[in-house]
């Protein structure tokens, strides 16, 4: 709906561009046709058309800076849209950061990291796999791709999990349980089809899949095991 209401205005404002230019185009006319007027009125050489030529003159410098606006106006126009787009595309980048705490984003760096290694580690046997002829190539790419898109469903069923608790909080709703159940049926389809896909198309990929999903859940416990220990030891 905003998305359609966008191209309404960006048609009106293109519109107005063109009418400011075509009503600007006429205005050089009338002055051609009123400087021709005046010139054949009170110019001593009346053999000469002073009209025709009047009216060419001022058509060919109408049209000239007709052309001229339309092209530095769409361009305004653009440059204009473009900035609003930019602001827009920073506010939301400002709350997905808000969104996330230091804690949060400390854990999707780390398991990233973790993933990356493995994911390198998987790519390194599977191509080893695929020369010796134990494996095809569409094979050996997706089990190199599996960790990802498990780690990938993992970080998503995560920020559902982040988002849908701070609305509880900041609300308070009487509905967050059904909410919380909600998120939670939610993110096991998420893993189901995830684990689902790397079965259908080749089935040792579920395993890496489902160590890319572990991954983030694993960083959390030892994170947050880690400082719940310490926390036990200063008391």
């Amino acid at each position: 709906m905003k998305k359609k209401k966008d191209n309404i205005i960006h048609d009106i404002k293109i519109y107005n561009i063109i009418m400011s230019n075509v009503w600007k185009l006429i205005t050089f006319l009338l002055i051609g046709v009123l400087g021709g007027f005046l010139f054949e009125h009170y110019s001593k050489y009346k053999d000469f058309n002073y009209m025709l030529f009047s009216i060419v003159l001022f058509a060919i410098i109408g049209i000239i800076d007709f052309f001229v606006s339309i092209v530095r106006d769409s361009k305004r126009l653009e440059k204009a849209e473009k900035k609003k787009k930019e602001k827009e595309l920073k506010i939301v980048m400002n709350k997905m950061k808000n969104l996330l705490n230091n804690d949060d984003r400390r854990i999707i760096k780390l398991s990233f990291l973790v993933v990356l290694i493995i994911t390198f580690i998987v790519i390194l046997t599977s191509i080893f796999l695929c020369v010796i002829g134990h494996i095809s190539v569409l094979h050996t790419i997706w089990l190199a791709i599996s960790p990802l898109l498990g780690y990938l469903s993992s970080v998503i069923c995560y920020v559902k999990i982040v988002i849908t608790t701070k609305k509880a909080i900041s609300r308070l709703s009487e509905r967050a349980s059904k909410k919380f159940i909600f998120n939670n049926i939610t993110n096991v389809i998420i893993y189901l089809i995830v684990l689902g896909l790397c079965g259908y198309i080749f089935w040792p990929s579920i395993f890496l899949a489902f160590t890319g999903i572990v991954c983030l859940k694993i960083i959390i416990i030892v994170l947050y095991g880690k400082y719940s220990k310490k926390v036990g030891d200063k008391k």
